[in-house]
């Protein structure tokens, strides 16, 4: 009985010290080598697929469209025309109803940097060719529920 409640002590502690660590590929020289590939781009203006999942409200798809390194158009994916929302009994564009919601890659980076050093849990997927992040699983507290979050990037057109 005493080495099984050992066991269990060793398996719970090492579960705990599992959940205070990144996971995938969150550690922070992927992310560094990533954001110089994307630097290297000089990429000012582009529009990708976007998705971000969270319990925060809105979680469709859209395209969004960055010019001077500034979301610019949050569009229908299937339409690409401006996606509206209805707010208060009335259609208004969601990037309106939602300012600072949608985020250029920039903005992605520095989430996810600062995501690495602080969360219980970040993981990470980078692009190959253009080092834009593909993907974003931050989970700011392990003993905390619904704070996870996801960002998913697809299509990059310069």
């Amino acid at each position: 009985m005493v080495g099984r409640k050992i066991q269990f002590s060793l398996l719970l502690v090492a579960g705990l010290l599992s959940a205070c660590s990144t996971g995938g590929n969150g550690d922070i020289e992927t992310l560094q080598e990533a954001r110089r590939v994307w630097n290297e781009k000089g990429a000012e203006n582009y529009q990708m697929n976007y998705r971000a999942t969270c319990f925060c409200g809105f979680i469709e798809p859209v395209v969004i469209e960055v010019r001077s390194d500034t979301v610019s158009a949050v569009l229908h994916p299937e339409t690409m025309e401006t996606y509206m929302i209805e707010f208060s009994g009335e259609m208004r564009p969601v990037m309106e109803v939602l300012p600072g919601y949608f985020k250029t890659v920039d903005q992605l980076f520095e989430l996810a940097e600062d995501a690495s050093k602080d969360a219980a849990v970040f993981e990470a997927e980078y692009d190959p060719d253009f080092g834009y992040p593909t993907l974003i699983y931050v989970d700011g507290n392990a003993s905390t529920s619904d704070d996870e979050y996801t960002y998913t990037l697809s299509a990059l057109q310069f």
